[in-house]
Parts: structure tokens; C-alpha cells; sequence
């Protein structure tokens, strides 16, 4: 007869589900024969095998519908939803996909009000940008934008409560040293 663990059925479970994601991130590692690139990357190793292109744009964001109203006199409803985008200084426009560190242009009209310099990946034979970093433009000076947890010392890119404690975190623009 077999005879099963004493250990409870939710600690196997749990051990087991771990040894198989190990597992699984040990072979993904071997298979390419390369860790990740670019850490702070939402799309990791997605980058080097989709072909994405890196870039650095200044600009401002803009509602997509009443950028192509007023471009090119799209109809556009009186009350629409706005689909944020980014206008290049160049008057190219970009489609922002909302991720963790663009989750600030989505969720902060201060952010949306602000010159920015999004470094993005750019998808292939589109538009469509997903942010990797912001940085603002105040009075001829390139900032850092951020959010901030004064009790817990916790830095962020996103506003909302702190992580840790849930206090609302603050709104940080700090100058970059040169």
C-alpha cells in the first residue's frame, strides 16, 4: 500500500507548483541561452524577438479623437471617452499602451499637462508605444517624475496609495544633475 505524506494537501500543492515554475524559468533561460537585456522592461524578452524598436520621443500627450478632429475633421461625439496618445515635437502621433510605468499619463493630468520624453518600444509597422521611462520638461530642464512615500520611503511610477502603508503617495518633479 502507498502511503501518503503527513504534510498537508496546500504545502504539496504549493511545493509542487514551485518546483515546475523553477523549472520552467531554468528552461526558458537554457532554451534562449540569454537573460533578460533590459530589466526594467514590462516586455523583457518579448523585445528581442519581436523586433521592437527602442526610441526616445518629445512631445506632448494628446486625446487621439480630437488630435484627428482637428487634424483632418474626423466626427467625434461631443461626449467620447479620450484615447490617450503622445504628439511628437515632429507632429508624428503615437498610440500609448497603458502598462505599470505609463500608468502616470493614463491616471495624472499633471503628467498629461507636462512636456515629456518617453523612451518607448515601438511595435513593429505601428504606432503603438509602450513607455519604459518619463521624464518631463520644466523650463528648459530635463526632470524626473515619479511618485513618492514619504512614511515608507517607497519611490513609484504610478500614483494611488503606497504599496506598503496605503497613504497617498506624492507627486515628485526633480531636476536631473547634469
Amino acid at each position: 500500500m502507498i502511503q501518503r505524506s503527513e504534510k498537508p494537501a496546500v504545502l504539496l500543492c504549493f511545493g509542487e507548483i514551485l518546483f515546475w515554475l523553477i523549472g520552467f524559468i531554468f528552461i526558458t533561460i537554457e532554451s534562449t541561452g540569454q537573460q533578460h537585456s533590459d530589466p526594467i522592461s514590462p516586455l523583457g524578452e518579448m523585445a528581442k524577438y519581436k523586433e521592437l524598436t527602442k526610441i526616445q520621443v518629445r512631445g506632448r500627450v494628446v486625446c487621439l479623437h480630437e488630435e484627428l478632429h482637428e487634424k483632418f475633421g474626423m466626427n467625434m461625439p461631443t461626449q467620447h471617452k479620450h484615447v490617450y496618445g503622445f504628439k511628437a515635437s515632429n507632429d508624428k502621433l503615437y498610440l500609448l499602451l497603458e502598462n505599470n510605468l505609463s500608468g502616470a499619463i493614463f491616471q495624472d493630468p499633471q503628467v498629461r499637462d507636462r512636456e515629456l520624453i518617453l523612451s518607448a518600444w515601438l511595435f513593429p509597422d505601428s504606432n503603438f508605444m509602450d513607455v519604459i521611462s518619463m521624464k518631463s520638461i520644466k523650463n528648459g530642464i530635463v526632470h524626473d517624475l515619479y511618485y513618492y512615500c514619504v512614511i515608507c520611503a517607497i519611490r513609484t511610477a504610478t500614483p494611488g496609495p503606497c504599496m506598503c502603508c496605503q497613504d497617498d503617495v506624492e507627486f515628485v518633479e526633480k531636476p536631473l544633475q547634469p
